[in-house]
């Protein structure tokens, strides 16, 4: 029975490190159905915890509010994803969006915008109470399309402090 237990704990802690983000999420999809990977018609970048906290620290911000804001904000930041693409807008922006759509169990809207008939751009997962994911979507029309995906140990508050940046 113990054996069992064990086994059973192991491949839930296998499954949730396999998990992915939104960003990969996308990323995959977009490989399979379209054929085309980050050397191609998009870019990703991914900063860690450390790579922000380097810049931070070369970055010295003469505004010292936000500079305080951004250190509150930092150590509940796991790691930040960046979805770009200048080429085939809408292609990126449909694709996100049926991603999201798709997985409506997971990703729910934060904050719609003020306007109406506007998509929401702001998306959270949540497990319990906590904040895990957050994607923003940003499209500029005929510019690009970008992606921003969070991670981490966030709550509602958190969130709303990092949107005022």
């Amino acid at each position: 029975m113990l054996c069992f237990f064990v086994g059973m704990f192991l491949s839930l802690t296998v499954s949730a490190e396999k998990a992915q983000d939104f960003v990969s999420q996308l990323m995959s999809d977009l490989e399979e159905q379209y054929g085309v990977d980050d050397n191609d018609e998009y870019g990703c970048v991914t900063v860690s915890p450390s790579m922000m906290e380097k810049m931070l620290k070369m970055l010295q911000s003469k505004d010292v509010k936000n500079d305080e804001q951004i250190q509150r904000i930092l150590p509940h930041v796991k790691s930040m994803r960046i979805f770009s693409a200048t080429k085939h807008i809408d292609r990126y922006n449909t694709a996100a969006t049926k991603l999201l759509n798709r997985n409506a169990n997971s990703y729910k809207p934060f904050k719609a915008s003020a306007e109406k008939n506007v998509d929401p751009c702001v998306w959270i997962r949540k497990s319990g109470s906590k904040v895990i994911e957050m994607i923003v979507l940003n499209r500029k029309e005929n510019e690009n399309f970008q992606v921003i995906n969070i991670t981490g140990d966030m709550n509602k508050a958190f969130v709303y402090e990092l949107l005022k940046m």
